[in-house]
C-alpha cells in the first residue's frame, strides 16, 4: 500500500519482504490507488533462523576450543544468541565484527571475531530458499510488466534484507541496469501498510488515502488442524 502512494504511474512491483520469522514475495500490478496482487509465495524463514544458525555455529567453536558444551546453560545461550543477532546486524555495514562475552559458560571467557564472508556462506542455504521462492513470483511480475512495457520494480521490505548478499541475490533476478527500490523504511513500510489496510477495512477516513483499493491473496494456505495433526485446507494459497 505505501510503496502504491509513491508513484501515479501504471506499473509492476514485487515486494520482497523477509521479517524475523517469515519471507515473502508478492507481484502486484499498481493503476492509480488500485493495488491487485496478482502472484504471492512464502516460506517460514526470518531473522531468528539465521540468527539460530549463526549462533549454534558460535556454540559448537566455543565447545571445540573449551571443551565444554553451554547448551544447557540457559543464560549462557540467552547472551550468545543476543551476540548472534547483534553480529548478524553489524555485518550488514562492516566486513567483520568482534564478539567478547566475559564469564559466558563455566567461569570462561569468550572472543571471537566473526567475518561477513564466512556468515554469508554459513546463511548460503537458507538466502537461496528464500530467493528460489521469490523467483517464481518475480516470473510472474515480469510477465505482467510486459504487458505494459515497462519493467518491473523490486521493492525491499523487512529488516533481512539490510544484508548485502540477499541484495546482491535479489538483484541477479533483475535485467542488467536495473536496481532494486530500497526508498522504503525497511522496518516500518509493513507496519504501515497493514495499518492503512486496517483503517480502510473500518471506514476510517482520516487515515485511510481516499479511494485507495487493495485486492489481495495469501502467500500460504490457511486451514485447521484435525485429528492425527493433519491440516485441513480452508482458504487454498492464492
Amino acid at each position: 500500500d505505501q510503496y502504491a502512494l509513491a508513484s501515479d504511474e501504471p506499473q509492476t512491483v514485487m515486494v520482497f519482504s523477509m521479517g524475523a520469522g517469515f519471507c515473502e514475495a508478492s507481484a502486484a500490478t499498481v493503476t492509480g490507488m488500485v493495488v491487485e496482487v496478482v502472484a504471492s509465495d512464502g516460506i517460514q524463514m526470518g531473522g531468528r533462523d539465521l540468527d539460530a544458525r549463526i549462533f549454534h555455529t558460535l556454540a559448537q567453536d566455543f565447545q571445540t576450543r573449551y571443551g565444554s558444551d553451554l547448551m544447557g546453560d540457559k543464560t549462557a545461550v540467552r547472551r550468545l544468541l543476543a551476540a548472534a543477532q547483534r553480529a548478524k546486524h553489524t555485518l550488514t555495514v562492516a566486513e567483520e565484527t568482534s564478539i567478547e562475552l566475559e564469564g559466558l559458560h563455566a567461569g570462561v571467557d569468550f572472543f571471537a571475531v566473526v567475518k561477513r564472508s564466512k556468515v554469508e556462506a554459513l546463511l548460503a542455504e537458507e538466502l537461496a530458499r528464500c530467493v528460489e521462492m521469490a523467483s517464481g513470483v518475480w516470473e510472474v511480475a515480469k510477465a505482467k510488466a510486459a504487458e505494459t512495457s515497462r519493467a518491473p520494480r523490486l521493492v525491499l521490505n523487512g529488516g533481512c534484507c539490510r544484508m548485502p548478499k540477499l541484495q546482491a541475490m535479489l538483484n541477479a533476478l533483475q535485467e542488467e541496469g536495473e536496481s532494486l527500490c530500497l526508498d522504503l523504511d525497511l522496518e516500518e513500510a509493513a507496519a504501515q501498510g497493514a495499518a492503512t489496510q486496517a483503517a480502510s477495512l473500518v471506514g476510517c477516513a482520516e487515515a485511510t488515502p481516499s479511494h485507495l483499493m487493495l485486492f489481495d491473496i495469501t502467500a500460504a494456505g490457511l486451514g485447521l488442524s484435525t485429528t492425527g495433526g493433519a491440516m485441513t485446507t480452508i482458504i487454498p494459497r492464492g
